[in-house]
């Protein structure tokens, strides 16, 4: 069967929850601003994680919004989707800093089998470069 997307919902970056990083102005965001993490500036782990926002059982592809600052080489973040709390992980993509181009956003897809509930979305950065997040984008697959 053919299969659409269906747009849901974006969440700021800048406005979801935080462990580290620090909230900077950038006139190319969706929002007008983004979450940076920088090395000796931030300290590495979950950067960006949320919403909790109640969704249905269903496929969704969740875009996530990033740009990396500097050079670095190995694991710049790991990506994921999960129940809200962090069990079950649905879905997890690691993104080394050769995949991103320096100072250019781009766009990396997860896809998910939410089993319905609070989903959580997070990006968890190991330091090797700075990175900036601009929005989490969720898309549903019908």
């Amino acid at each position: 069967p053919v299969e659409r997307l269906e747009p849901v919902t974006v969440w700021e970056a800048e406005d979801m929850g935080h462990r580290s990083g620090e909230k900077v102005s950038d006139p190319s965001a969706t929002g007008g601003s983004v979450w940076r993490a920088e090395p000796g500036k931030a300290e590495t782990g979950h950067i960006v994680f949320g919403p909790y926002a109640s969704m249905p059982e269903g496929r969704y592809v969740v875009l996530f919004r990033l740009k990396r600052l500097g050079d670095g080489q190995g694991d710049l973040v790991k990506l994921d989707t999960c129940v809200g709390g962090g069990n079950p992980i649905t879905a997890e993509r690691r993104v080394r800093t050769e995949d991103l181009p320096q100072g250019e956003y781009r766009y990396v897809l997860l896809v998910t089998d939410h089993p319905g509930g609070a989903i959580e979305t997070r990006v968890e950065w190991f330091g090797k470069a700075g990175v900036e997040i601009d929005h989490i984008a969720l898309w549903r697959v019908r």
